[in-house]
């Protein structure tokens, strides 16, 4: 759980470098940021369920970096808990996060880890390559 936050928050520092790196006025980017923060969350899942998106927005889903996190705590705290529901019963904690309710795929954590890496690399590229090219100006 404390590396998925420390990738989490590597993911968000190397999109604030990018963006700081392309713009020149505080304000704008900052602007910025706080939009694509906002873009994120509303496509992690955690605000809005997956299963009420529309089909032709999930693949929004797979560009945010809170929905990889998000799914990697939640079935942290999710795994092996048995719950009273609503619908007549008992269910288990890997029936909610299964298709009926929250729809995360189970045994694939190294790849959330992996995806928020690759983005951490990606941002940290695209800043790099930005600075450089002030750099020559």
């Amino acid at each position: 759980l404390t590396h998925t936050l420390s990738h989490t928050q590597m993911v968000a520092c190397s999109v604030c470098f990018f963006i700081s790196a392309c713009c020149s006025i505080f304000a704008i980017a900052n602007l910025f940021v706080s939009m694509w923060y906002v873009m994120t969350m509303i496509f992690s899942g955690l605000l809005v369920s997956i299963t009420a998106w529309p089909d032709a927005t999930r693949w929004i889903g797979h560009l945010s970096f809170c929905k990889y996190s998000y799914e990697l705590m939640v079935e942290n705290e999710f795994t092996g808990l048995t719950f009273d529901c609503t619908d007549g019963g008992a269910c288990t904690g890997e029936e909610v996060l299964g298709e009926k309710y929250l729809n995360i795929n189970r045994g694939d954590g190294w790849l959330k880890v992996m995806a928020l890496l690759i983005m951490t690399a990606f941002f940290l590229t695209l800043g790099y390559i930005q600075l450089d090219r002030l750099r020559r100006k």
